[in-house]
């Protein structure tokens, strides 16, 4: 039998010396045997604790985007909820995190021994400038989203994407519907999806759906499709002031992921394809109130939609592109 690379079994020990009861992580560092393995993980593992944190963490907690009031940009705020953090890594408390499948085991096992040795490389009292409160919804069942009950309507199916799960959905009656407005009484938002249109769909589809409980006021994402490629969409529509805003010069290639977003600063309604802005316009907009929202069609089951969606970001204030979801995981 062939033995595991030195990288690989560096880290198996390291995770099981990591999670042992025998000892406190104090007296885990004052063994030999633990320091040696501890500084062969974090020399020969291809992510440091900073690229995990980056990569895992970054998304959700920053000091722009203060999930649970936790930032991974401040030390004292990710050593003030230690045992929080390794709960929802190890999956062993109420809140599992990041979303989606538990980590593989030697990156709880980095990031266990990084957080344990005080987070080294984090700046104390980063002070967050921002703060917006935010939902991140990942398509990676389809029984619940976001902690939300889903009514499924057809049969959409959970597959693997470049960000991880998500449902894809048949353009003929795949649906899902879910008694939530991630965006009401949001005076200014950024509302980010990632998703894939795929061939063979039909010229006009609504793919994601916000919509105010008896009114028409609403948020739409849209495509518009001719021949092999597609053009985005958006729309809101409130009290005060409604807009539409498409190029159909800007057409990009069905069977792709993308990332899209729909920002509004309170003057200016703007939407992005994978960071570049598309289209801008002066708006009068009054929030939404409270509501639901259909993933896959319009919420009164017109203009189905073709393709995949993985994740979708509901954030109640303004992001920059810097600032959207990564198109990888």
């Amino acid at each position: 039998m062939t033995a595991p690379p030195m990288k690989t079994l560096a880290l198996q020990l390291l995770a099981r010396a990591v999670s042992s009861k025998a000892l406190d992580f104090s007296q885990l560092l004052k063994k030999r045997y633990c320091q040696a393995l501890f500084l062969t993980a974090f020399t020969l593992t291809a992510q440091t604790p900073q690229e995990l944190v980056a990569k895992r963490c970054l998304p959700c907690h920053n000091n722009q985007l203060e999930n649970a009031n936790l930032s991974f940009e401040d030390r004292d705020k990710v050593l003030a909820k230690t045992n929080k953090i390794l709960a929802a890594i190890t999956h062993k408390g109420d809140i599992k995190m990041p979303p989606g499948p538990k980590l593989p085991d030697p990156e709880i096992a980095t990031l266990t021994a990084w957080i344990r040795n005080g987070a080294p490389g984090l700046k104390a009292s980063a002070n967050p400038t921002r703060h917006f409160p935010f939902e991140l919804w990942t398509f990676d069942r389809l029984d619940t989203i976001a902690g939300y009950p889903t009514k499924v309507e057809g049969h959409p199916r959970v597959i693997d994407s470049p960000a991880g799960k998500a449902v894809e959905f048949n353009g003929v009656d795949d649906a899902l519907f879910i008694e939530d407005h991630p965006l009401a009484d949001a005076a200014t938002f950024t509302w980010e999806v990632i998703f894939r249109p795929d061939k063979n769909g039909k010229a006009e589809q609504r793919f994601f759906h916000l919509q105010e409980r008896g009114t028409q006021n609403r948020f739409l994402f849209e495509i518009r499709v001719k021949g092999d490629e597609w053009y985005l969409d958006s729309f809101v529509m409130s009290p005060t002031g409604s807009k539409a805003m498409l190029n159909v010069d800007h057409r990009h290639p069905l069977g792709e992921w993308y990332h899209v977003a729909q920002v509004y600063d309170g003057h200016q309604y703007r939407n992005y394809i994978n960071g570049v802005q598309e289209n801008q316009a002066d708006l009068t907009f009054t929030p939404n109130s409270a509501g639901s929202t259909s993933v896959g069609v319009r919420i009164n089951r017109v203009d189905y939609f073709k393709g995949a969606i993985a994740k979708a970001r509901f954030t109640k204030g303004v992001l920059t592109p810097a600032e959207f979801l990564t198109l990888k995981q």
